[in-house]
């Protein structure tokens, strides 16, 4: 995992990824524009989905799985062996 500098969201931060995570259909996909990075909806986890990306790239989930942990989903890599 990468190490980020001391982040904490914002509430904005958390009101969207909630307000995503209801909108999104089970097994419906989320792609964040400014990086395509892929998250799909299953269950109570939104699960990411890119596993070729360059290392600082990491901080999409990082921040994600933050976030994620302030509104109750669960932000998890398909492939576990990744972490």
């Amino acid at each position: 995992m990468v190490a980020l500098k001391v982040w904490i969201p914002e509430e904005y931060h958390v009101k969207w990824l909630k307000e995503v995570f209801d909108f999104l259909k089970e097994g419906g996909n989320w792609i964040a524009p400014a990086t395509n990075h892929i998250f799909q909806k299953q269950g109570n986890a939104l699960v990411w989905k890119n596993h070729d990306v360059m290392e600082d790239e990491h901080e999409i989930y990082a921040r994600s799985e933050i976030i994620g942990k302030c509104c109750g989903i669960e932000v998890i890599k398909e492939n576990k062996n990744d972490k």
